[in-house]
């Protein structure tokens, strides 16, 4: 294996994917929606999170933290501090625009 190859490895990358959690009548997650973009996501009822995934290719999955949004809004950070970046802020803010009719 080349340094390259390896540095490449090891390499810790950080991904965001939203996530709509279909809820049973008991309260328990059923169902997971994971997408790149919100707007892929119109049609599906529950709650709606924003998921932060670090890790690497040689690691995989390293830490994963969700951010629900609570009345319309993103908290202004993950539960383990991270800032949650602006873009998603203005993605969430269009989708609900749509979704509401509004566009």
């Amino acid at each position: 294996m080349t340094d390259d190859r390896y540095k490449k490895m090891i390499r810790l990358s950080t991904s965001y994917e939203w996530d709509i959690e279909e809820i049973d009548e008991f309260g328990d997650v059923e169902e997971h929606n994971f997408r790149s973009k919100l707007k892929d996501l119109l049609e599906i009822k529950g709650d709606l999170v924003l998921v932060r995934t670090t890790g690497s290719e040689a690691n995989g999955v390293d830490d994963r933290q969700w951010a629900y949004v609570e009345n319309g809004e993103l908290p202004e950070t993950f539960s383990d501090g991270a800032k949650i970046p602006e873009k998603f802020r203005k993605e969430l803010k269009n989708f609900l625009a749509v979704r509401r009719g509004l566009i």
